[in-house]
């Protein structure tokens, strides 16, 4: 019996020491690959899916998430740094359906748009565009918008609703002071 459980703990050890041993490389592999950049190199920075504020530090996080998450400060950081370096020729976007608000892309805007006053080029690149009003507007802030030859592009453009409902206002007893200048089909 202490024989069978001396072997079951080594066996145990044998896999903790397995696990941690692979947890440690692949930190390894994340932290020692540095990409090398060519001079007179084009930046391709992918947006698309949901931008966050600020990427989580968590290591343990970003090893097992398969698609890492793009965040505001690291776009901010990234147009920073390719506005002065020398290696860096421009930036191509290739932009797809992002999940953000219409600040954030303006604040996006404003990165292409100060990267833009170091005279490198900043081209846009779409897949297939439709239903991307707010990447279009990202993308107009580039010197060129390039979209597939077989690629579609949809533009809605802005809008904005206002739900009326005449007789529940009614029943709160809000009452309305509106300026007619002649009869036109309204709930008034």
């Amino acid at each position: 019996m202490k024989k069978r459980t001396t072997y079951l703990l080594i066996i145990i050890f044998f896999f903790m020491f397995l696990i941690a041993a692979t947890l440690l490389s692949l930190v390894y592999l994340e932290f020692s690959q540095q990409p090398t950049i060519k001079s007179q190199s084009y930046l391709v920075i992918e947006l698309k899916g949901s931008l966050v504020e600020k990427s989580v530090p968590d290591i343990f996080s970003r090893l097992f998430t398969f698609t890492p998450q793009l965040s505001m400060h690291d776009l901010w950081l990234t147009f920073r740094k390719a506005k002065v370096d020398s290696r860096i020729k421009g930036i191509i976007l290739n932009l797809g359906p992002l999940g953000c608000d219409w600040g954030k892309i303006n604040e996006l805007r404003e990165y292409v748009l100060d990267f833009r006053q170091s005279g490198k080029k900043i081209y846009a690149y779409f897949d297939e565009a439709i239903d991307v009003d707010k990447e279009y507007y990202l993308a107009t802030a580039c010197q060129e918008i390039v979209l597939h030859p077989l690629g579609g592009m949809g533009i809605n453009g802005l809008g904005g609703y206002v739900p009326f409902f005449k007789n529940t206002l009614t029943k709160l007893g809000v009452e309305f002071e509106v300026e007619h200048i002649e009869e036109y089909k309204t709930a008034y």
